[in-house]
């Protein structure tokens, strides 16, 4: 019987050869290789890894269905587990040549990078899928079924978007229903006559011209710019009928500034989740565990009001069968209304991104909030969001503004900054005693010398 350890090759009668090897399971052979040196290698590896098994160092191999599944066996919250679990199914299935963890190289990840990228996702959402990518790789490297580790000095994508809060001018321009449209001026240009003429449309649709058998352009463009002023002036509206899908939209506008959802946990609400007179459950979204949390007066009426029309539906917001369609709906309703976009890179690229139902809703009011004097704690309550969370992606604080206020700040709120501290203005001892005049002197010289803080 061959030892642990032993390797070599033979060729087989269609020509090709296999490689040979023994491990603690015995003789092992592996078939289908081009020549006697491929075969070679192959052996010598496979019997160095038995013979590292033996002495405790790296296995370098594993079944990739095997080690993915001791992966999601963890210890861990159960909402974390169905995360993991579908970014790995969806990493295996977009690379389906990794059979074993000995085929998650540097050069697979690059791979599956791109092929994200291909699809569209931006740079925070490859981001997303590589950091649980990294995590199995990591873990299947610390259970040394690898021989290296992938991520090794890889950089992770960083997203450069930014969410910013709506105003309060363009909140109300996306929350509430357009009842009118704008009363257009436009020009015409007839090509059997060669003039241009100015018109508009009325309250009833009716054509109502200003001008006509205009040669120049650039005058029928004047004509068309003065009227526009005079019907701005007026403030003349077509009415028009309001969109049913802009009515849920303001009602879901008004539920997520209230209670500080995302999207997705405000389309999967269910009547099962609130229960009178103000409690509703939340549930979980990134690694969050499910919360109760009371709601506000303007959230329960919204509540109340769509469960009148619930019918034989489970959700409260049924009107959109997918959270991908309320996501399209909600980026329609801001571009009707006018919103501009912010401008951002991607990989090297200009885009656009209107504000989407996260600025409007939560990042809106985390802001009001925070300008209003909330503390960090109180905003981490009220937002089921945590402090760091909070610091890193909502809260941007005005150094300047900061800086000004700590100039005004006072430990005994029922005195002015100046009337606080001993009557000679001396500074006061350890022991409670009040400095003398020079010992004053002497710290304001050795303040004076200290680096000023820019604002």
């Amino acid at each position: 019987m061959a030892k642990l350890g032993w390797h070599g090759s033979r060729r087989r009668k269609g020509g090709k050869y296999q490689a040979r090897w023994c491990d603690s399971e015995g003789l092992r052979s592996e078939g289908g290789f081009i020549s006697k040196t491929q075969a070679d290698a192959y052996a010598l590896r496979m019997a160095n890894e038995a013979l590292n098994v033996k002495v405790g160092l790296a296995v370098y191999r594993k079944p990739i269905l095997e080690a993915r599944e001791q992966f999601l066996q963890r210890r861990t919250k159960e909402n974390t587990r169905a995360l993991n679990t579908r970014r790995i199914d969806e990493f295996l299935a977009l690379m389906p040549e990794v059979k074993d963890t000995n085929h998650l190289t540097r050069d697979l990840i690059n791979r599956f990078a791109l092929a994200l990228e291909n699809d569209g996702h931006n740079p925070g959402g490859v981001e997303h899928h590589l950091r649980i990518v990294r995590a199995f790789c990591k873990f299947c490297f610390d259970q040394k079924w690898m021989a290296e580790y992938p991520f090794k000095g890889f950089v992770m994508p960083k997203s450069e978007f930014q969410g910013r809060p709506v105003t309060p001018e363009e909140a109300f321009k996306i929350i509430e229903p357009e009842s009118g449209q704008r009363i257009v001026a436009f020009k015409e240009y007839d090509k059997r006559r060669g003039i241009f003429r100015v018109r508009y449309n009325d309250q009833n649709g009716h054509a109502v011209e200003v001008a006509s058998g205009i040669k120049d352009e650039a005058e029928a463009l004047a004509i068309m710019g003065r009227e526009q002023v005079r019907l701005d002036r007026l403030g003349v509206m077509r009415p028009i009928q309001v969109r049913e899908g802009d009515l849920w939209l303001k009602e879901a506008f008004i539920f997520g500034r209230s209670t500080m959802l995302r999207i997705s946990q405000v389309w999967k609400l269910m009547p099962s989740d609130f229960v009178v007179p103000d409690q509703l459950r939340v549930a979980p979204i990134k690694g969050q565990e499910p919360v109760w949390i009371p709601l506000r007066q303007d959230a329960i009426d919204v509540l109340n009001r769509l469960k009148a029309r619930l019918g034989d539906n489970d959700r409260f917001f049924w009107y959109w069968s997918t959270v991908e369609s309320m996501r399209t709906a909600v980026e329609g309703r801001v571009r009707r209304a006018g919103i501009a976009p912010t401008i951002y890179m991607v990989r090297g690229e200009k885009s656009e991104r209107f504000p989407r139902f996260h600025d409007i809703c939560k990042v809106t009011r985390i802001s009001e909030l925070e300008k209003d004097g909330y503390s960090l704690g109180e905003l981490a309550h009220l937002s089921n969001t945590s402090k760091k969370t909070l610091i890193d992606h909502y809260i941007k604080a005005d150094r300047s503004r900061a800086f000004e206020r700590y100039k005004n700040y006072s430990a005994d709120r029922g005195h002015t900054v100046a009337t606080i501290g001993p009557k000679n203005e001396g500074f006061v001892g350890v022991n409670g005693g009040q400095g003398l005049l020079d010992g004053t002197i002497e710290n304001i010289e050795i303040a004076s010398t200290s680096r000023q803080i820019p604002a």
